[in-house]
């Protein structure tokens, strides 16, 4: 699985045709940049692990079976409570490859939250696991601040483990 970042097109990306000049910008779990690819460059036959049948090679070049190739495109969080605009950042990007053995660290994660109203109060929630993300039963603030500015910084100090799942949310403090 590969993360895709970005679609460029000359064309209205309400357009659902796909064009082969439209660009697709992706990441790999082989290196921490993005690549640039055109859309008529991913199509490959059932052997696509060669490289030479899907063009030019680089490290996690991916290409898409013919026949069977498919994504997904995630368009919001499953949570019906409007959050605010939050980035994740962590200390490393030499994650080891635990499915070959290698033992999980423990990164340290800043998170940006932005879209803030000064004066306001703001609640980080946090979960480590897909089966309970969003779940706000389960759960307790982590963090509680109120905005000096329009974006707010909060360095997490429990750690995240690199072999799991963690979740963020900033939501307004609902006055009790």
């Amino acid at each position: 699985m590969e993360p895709v970042y970005g679609i460029y097109s000359k064309h209205p990306l309400s357009d659902p045709t796909v064009y082969d000049d439209d660009i697709l910008e992706h990441g790999t779990d082989a290196k921490a940049c993005s690549y640039y690819r055109r859309f008529d460059s991913l199509g490959a036959g059932i052997t696509s692990h060669n490289v030479s049948e899907c063009g030019e090679a680089y490290l996690g070049y991916p290409c898409v079976y013919n026949i069977y190739g498919f994504g997904w495109a995630i368009t919001g969080v499953a949570d019906t409570r409007p959050g605010l605009p939050l980035s994740l950042a962590v200390d490393r990007d030499d994650e080891p490859d635990t499915r070959s053995g290698q033992k999980p660290v423990l990164m340290q994660g800043t998170i940006t939250i932005t879209g803030l109203t000064p004066g306001g109060k703001y609640n980080v929630y946090r979960w480590n696991s897909v089966a309970t993300a969003f779940d706000y039963s389960l759960v307790q603030p982590q963090h509680t601040f109120t905005a000096q500015n329009t974006s707010y910084v909060f360095h997490d100090t429990q750690g995240i483990l690199s072999s799991s799942a963690t979740y963020y949310r900033c939501l307004a403090a609902t006055p009790q």
